[in-house]
């Protein structure tokens, strides 16, 4: 035989998970309940006049009768939580809030306990979608940059004459464009050191050092951007007198065997190029695999749809900002707000793809975790056992299992609709 419920509650839903207990206490469970949590006190209680533990209920009442009616709701408002949580299998997704507490003229007790609940996923498509599978830029396109950065990287820079080009190192004195009296009496002239055409410098003084020789100057306008560094100069126009100090024009080492084994440790450059063509190759496989499986995925999200929690959510918008200490209250306010709709898209994502995993079988199991474990041991040169206690130790495990259960989602997904090419 069950027992009589202690609580008459009534459950109200609201929007987006929000659900409110409305609480009636008879008069005996409160009483019994406040008798309990003074008995506690008196066994405890250490008053003048009585030895420890033995102050009478009376007594102890009159002297902590505010803590014990505060300790007694605490306990029934958990024990009414619980009940009802566990009678109507609900699954808590945030803290109780406790309000409307009053005293029932027959001496019960009422309250009202808010709280989200877990959404309940609902996802009705899974496919059936047209995603187009972007086009990489040519491998080989990209190994000729790659290397032809590298040259820049290792070249050497000598003196020139002429005005310089773009790629050419500069060293020049800026100040303020002044009389003579009055310059000779005002700060010395900065130096900076820069390459043209790399954004280093502001586009105009770029513009006018293009107009230098080595050991010419000239006066010239600048006008300062308005986030410029310098709060001083922010916006306005200034005349400056620029001079070039020094051209330097580079001369990469040549393309050739010994720059490869120089740079990469390889033997022939034809060797370091093959290893970066497959590189290459490999990383625009990953990039056009991690886009079609963001849009499909985006896709699953916005033609499912089902409530989420505000409470989810908000928590999502904190974790995305971070500690972010240094933000005004005001700051960090406008800036949650103004997330919260990118934050709500990672919830129902995290959301529907845990509910296919599920669904579909496709959690990883603890046989995919350790077989993935192996390969990353071979290829490192460590054993397994000792690999696997270096994850244990690091909490990756866990981010290892996310993985390869994603990974299996993506491919579920994938088979759920059509994949095209980019013409």
């Amino acid at each position: 035989m069950s027992e009589r419920p202690q609580f008459d509650v009534t459950l109200t839903e609201g929007e987006r998970c929000r659900r409110t207990l409305a609480v009636k206490a008879p008069a005996v469970v409160v009483a019994q309940r406040r008798n309990g949590v003074a008995r506690k006190f008196a066994s405890r209680a250490k008053l003048k006049g009585f030895r420890s533990g033995k102050a009478s209920l009376r007594v102890v009442e009159q002297r902590f009768g505010s803590e014990i009616e505060r300790l007694a709701v605490d306990e029934l408002v958990e024990q009414a939580l619980r009940e009802t949580v566990a009678a109507r299998g609900l699954r808590l997704a945030s803290e109780a809030k406790v309000g409307a507490v009053r005293d029932e003229p027959d001496g019960g007790l009422s309250f009202e306990i808010s709280f989200d609940v877990a959404p309940t996923v609902v996802v009705e498509r899974l496919g059936g979608f047209r995603v187009e599978r972007p086009s990489p830029p040519p491998a080989g396109a990209l190994v000729d940059r790659f290397l032809e950065e590298r040259r820049a990287e290792s070249a050497t820079w000598t003196p020139s004459e002429g005005s310089p080009e773009d790629g050419d190192a500069v060293t020049v004195e800026i100040s303020r464009a002044e009389p003579e009296e009055a310059a000779a009496e005002g700060a010395p002239p900065r130096r900076y050191d820069f390459v043209l055409g790399r954004g280093q410098a502001l586009p105009a003084v770029e513009e006018a050092v293009r107009t230098l020789a080595p050991g010419a100057d000239g006066e010239f306008t600048v006008d300062f951007p308005a986030e410029h560094p310098d709060e001083a100069l922010r916006g306005r126009r200034n005349e400056l007198r620029i001079a070039l100090v020094e051209r330097r024009t580079p001369k990469p080492p040549p393309l050739d065997d010994a720059f490869a084994k120089a740079v990469a440790g390889v033997e022939t450059l034809d060797e370091w190029k093959e290893r970066l063509h497959e590189q290459f190759s490999e990383a625009a496989q990953r990039e056009a695999d991690a886009a079609v499986h963001a849009e499909l995925v985006k896709l699953v999200v916005e033609a499912n749809d089902f409530d989420v929690s505000d409470s989810m959510v908000d928590a999502c918008a904190e974790a995305m900002i971070g500690d972010a200490d240094d933000l005004a209250p005001e700051v960090r306010g406008d800036l949650l707000q103004r997330i919260r709709p990118e934050a709500e898209f990672v919830v129902r994502r995290r959301l529907i793809l845990d509910h296919i995993a599920e669904t579909h079988g496709l959690r990883a199991g603890r046989a995919e975790v350790d077989a993935y474990v192996g390969e990353l041991a071979r290829k490192s040169g460590t054993s397994q056992a000792k690999a696997k206690a270096d994850l244990r130790k690091s909490g990756a495990s866990e981010n290892i299992e996310r993985m390869l259960t994603a990974k299996k989602v993506h491919k579920f997904l994938e088979g759920q609709s059509e994949i095209t090419r980019a013409a």
